[in-house]
């Protein structure tokens, strides 16, 4: 066995505390199928261990990935938690700014403690407009080593953060070759193509682009559907 198999794989591009309240939320708008302008308030209960992790002011990507409420509100109305809710058009987003005035967020020291400090667990309580309540708790959130990612999340997380530096098949290659790289006599096609050349990026990053009115657009997330 590897140590790494007992090792946290962040399933989102944020503070780790973070992960288990926004999964709770995940879970509960994508199971009763709930869209953000259903919803009347969102309560949230985690291990907040610095109290900047409460903050509802967010200007910048990193103070954005520090901050419960902000990745909550991004998590109710896109529906996910990707790089593309940390970015400054996402974080001047009037949709997700408005459905942070709707989410409260508190410390449970309990919650915490009833994991035995093995992980750093978050529960979720959702009221919308028309008097339902729901509520989860995510003990383990994934890419804990007692929630791991699958074979897919972890390739799908890998093309994520690749698309635009490398094309398709290199990060197919690269991923089987990680992958089984214990059984490699030679690792040096593998750094071989992990080499990016500054012209080689140029290009990924233009066909990575969305077409915006026949031209490239330079962000990712210009185009998205609100739940």
């Amino acid at each position: 066995s590897f140590k790494i198999t007992e090792s946290w794989l962040k399933g989102y591009p944020m503070n780790s505390t973070l992960h288990a309240p926004c999964e709770a939320l995940l879970n509960i708008i994508r199971r009763e199928n709930i869209r953000h302008t259903e919803i009347q308030s969102i309560a949230a209960f985690w291990h907040q261990y610095v109290t900047i992790l409460a903050k509802k002011k967010v200007e910048k990507v990193v103070s954005a990935q520090f901050s419960l409420p902000y990745a909550l509100a991004a998590a109710a109305v896109r529906g996910k938690v990707t790089p593309d809710e940390f970015t400054e058009s996402s974080i001047a987003d009037p949709v997700i700014k408005a459905m942070i005035d709707r989410i409260e967020v508190a410390y449970d020291p309990e919650l915490y403690k009833s994991v035995g400090r093995a992980s750093q667990p978050g529960r979720v309580t959702v009221k919308t407009n028309d008097g339902r309540t729901f509520t989860e708790t995510v003990l383990y959130p994934k890419g804990h080593p007692r929630n791991q990612m699958s074979e897919e999340e972890l390739q799908a997380k890998f093309h994520v953060l690749t698309n635009g530096i490398l094309d398709e098949s290199r990060q197919a290659r690269i991923f089987e070759l990680t992958r089984r790289a214990e059984q490699l006599d030679d690792l040096s096609l593998l750094m071989a193509l992990c080499v990016v050349t500054p012209s080689e990026q140029l290009i990924g990053a233009f066909e990575a682009a969305p077409i915006v009115r026949g031209k490239p657009s330079t962000g990712k997330d210009s185009s998205y559907t609100p739940r």
